[in-house]
């Protein structure tokens, strides 16, 4: 039977402020804990976003001290983190209504916990995933030594572009392995524009178009990895994708625009 999640802190050493914090420390074992929503996570770049500045401070205006207790107690334990060098693990979590604020957790992976690196950015903080560890690891012995798995990185060791099978693994919890190839590909078929609607995405830091891909048969539905398969979608077409009630209509659409794409090349 699963703890609650505050218990499952508390069972590792690392008891929660409240029981809707994000994030907990042990100052004795020199380590933290923070929830990783599984939805926020860069897989391209191994990466994950704790904080923003521009973003957060914003939030954190916000006069609704419920909104903004677990903001302020995450930047406090983020920087308490990263500036006396702390072990840092991560809870891969699930949303509730992941387009919400605050979050509530739908659920949680017990059996492992994400080794992450902290470091900061030109634009707030961020976390590398290191590698994976086996949560009774932390329960018996309090440290990742010796402890932790492979690396969070799973290489395709192809030059095949993509996958007509991509394979399940746990990796962060579970998610299939896809090729960065693929979505590489796409986003320069793309040319900086949503595949569907034809608008332009809005334009990052870094100056390039922001797109986000979509599989169009889903990877958990025995979808190829293929650009056949994968469409550019501007934010808002792609949680229509996901979530509007038209989901069915507009994947029929997507089908035909694939099919012509591949048809034309």
């Amino acid at each position: 039977m699963s703890l609650a999640f505050g218990s499952f802190c508390a069972d590792l050493g690392l008891p929660l402020r409240s029981a809707y914090s994000w994030c907990a420390i042990n100052r004795e074992r020199m380590q933290a804990i923070f929830t990783v929503w599984d939805n926020e996570i860069d897989h391209d770049n191994n990466d994950y976003e704790f904080w923003n500045d521009e973003v957060d401070n914003l939030r954190l205006a916000v006069p609704d001290r419920r909104k903004t207790k677990n903001l302020e107690e995450m930047r406090q334990v983020l920087l308490e983190a990263l500036e006396n060098g702390y072990q840092t693990l991560g809870i891969l979590c699930t949303p509730r209504y992941p387009l919400t604020s605050p979050r509530s957790r739908q659920s949680y992976i017990e059996n492992e916990l994400l080794v992450i690196q902290l470091r900061r950015t030109p634009v707030g903080i961020s976390g590398r995933f290191q590698g994976r560890v086996d949560t009774d690891s932390i329960r018996h012995t309090g440290s990742v030594a010796q402890t932790m798995g492979r690396s969070a990185i799973d290489d395709i060791g192809s030059n095949e572009l993509g996958n007509d099978d991509p394979e399940y693994k746990r990796r962060m919890a579970g998610s299939y392995v896809r090729d960065s190839k693929v979505r590489k590909k796409v986003l320069k078929r793309a040319k900086g524009r949503c595949e569907y609607c034809g608008q332009a995405g809005f334009v990052k830091r870094d100056g390039t178009p922001y797109l986000e891909t979509h599989h169009v048969i889903s990877l958990s539905e025995q979808g190829p990895d293929k650009p056949h398969n994968v469409i550019a979608l501007c934010a808002n077409d792609h949680r229509q994708a996901h979530f509007g009630e038209n989901w069915e209509a507009r994947q029929a659409e997507f089908i035909e625009k694939l099919n012509k794409y591949r048809m034309d090349n």
